[in-house]
């Protein structure tokens, strides 16, 4: 496909309005990760043909609307962080639905450099983007967020470690040895042994080893006389 038959979304942005606004009617057809099925992106993609021919450049293809809607939904996510305050970088801006990131002459400068790093909101200087509440209506509550970065918290994998099985002795070792290397290892330890999860002290010392002391003691064994010596 050359340029000239690619679908233009920027000579005519109320396009993308159109676009989604088609989604928004078929929101009950969204999946749970924010994404519609294929048939969805073709029944739109008919709908701009007949409803919205093209000006200027080609027909909005299943694909351009589906490319569309994915930018729109990590737009979304990112606006969201920076409303919440969580958008790395970004803490020290406010945005707002209607003044955006409110930016003022005495923020040109820091403005400069933060756009900059984070192009995608350039546009939103001293507004909002006119789309947010379509896109943050289609979306699931499960889907919103998809993209966004959680500093601090641990990952799925990291919070859900096992915690090592308890210390073995070959059995080789004579009892002695196994009694002095039992209580050795009675507690976790803290350094390479314990996992850092929930799991507590407690909990992870919950396998007690065997009570050494369970053997009857040598004196009773001396003291213990057969009936059949007594005089």
């Amino acid at each position: 496909m050359t340029r000239k038959d690619a679908a233009n979304w920027i000579a005519h942005p109320e396009d993308l309005t159109h676009a989604l606004q088609f989604l928004l009617d078929q929101k009950s057809r969204v999946g749970d990760g924010g994404n519609f099925d294929k048939t969805v992106f073709n029944e739109a993609a008919k709908h701009m043909a007949e409803n919205y021919p093209p000006q200027t450049g080609g027909p909005k293809t299943a694909d351009s609307i589906q490319s569309k809607w994915k930018e729109a939904r990590k737009l979304h996510d990112s606006i969201l962080q920076a409303k919440q305050k969580r958008y790395p970088g970004a803490s020290g801006w406010t945005y707002t639905d209607e003044l955006g990131f409110n930016v003022t002459d005495n923020d040109r400068d820091a403005w400069k450099n933060f756009s900059k790093a984070h192009p995608h909101f350039k546009p939103f200087a001293t507004c909002g983007w006119i789309h947010f509440k379509t896109v943050d209506e289609i979306l699931p509550s499960l889907a919103r967020g998809r993209y966004v970065f959680h500093g601090g918290v641990p990952r799925p994998a990291e919070s859900a470690t096992a915690p090592p099985e308890p210390a073995t002795v070959p059995p080789e070792q004579s009892q002695d040895d196994d009694t002095e290397q039992r209580s050795d290892d009675s507690q976790p330890r803290s350094d390479d042994s314990q996992p850092f999860s929930d799991w507590s002290q407690t909990n992870y010392g919950e396998s007690q080893p065997p009570n050494v002391n369970s053997q009857p003691s040598q004196s009773t064994v001396a003291h213990h006389v057969p009936a059949a010596d007594k005089p």
